[in-house]
């Protein structure tokens, strides 16, 4: 549906665009009473005091759901980055008692932080969507 100018009738777009073969509706609808109707119709039907509501409810659970699966997944994130941490502390603890030594420890370190700092950034990511409670 298109608007033309000037007298502000809605027409059918492909009538418009590639001729009356397409398209044989030739009828348009005035711009003021479609606007007009559009308007008595929201008026009638969606500021009803029970449709505003519902919407509200519908709202207000979205928002929860939403809200509690962020909460699980900060719990998540959490639980992983703790998990990263306590390893890389067993780790250097081993290597200070001398049980372990070489790159593949080197290595390892480096794997969890690397663990640790993925983690802390999504953790950071989730804080700044969730906004204030």
């Amino acid at each position: 549906m298109t608007l033309a100018r000037p007298d502000r009738r809605f027409l059918c777009s492909v009538r418009k665009e590639k001729g009356p073969a397409v398209c044989a509706n030739g009828r348009g609808a005035k711009a003021d009473e479609v606007e007009v109707r559009v308007l008595d119709a929201i008026k009638q039907h969606l500021l009803e005091p029970a449709v505003i509501e519902e919407a509200l409810r519908e709202y207000n659970a979205t928002k929860n759901a939403a809200a509690a699966s962020a909460s699980g997944q900060r719990a998540h994130l959490e639980k992983r980055l703790a998990d990263v941490r306590r390893r890389a502390e067993r780790l250097v603890d081993q290597v200070a008692d001398g049980v372990l030594e070489g790159a593949t420890v080197r290595d390892r370190l480096g794997a969890f932080e690397a663990q640790r700092v993925a983690l802390t950034q999504k953790l950071a990511e989730l804080a700044s969507t969730e906004g204030p409670s």
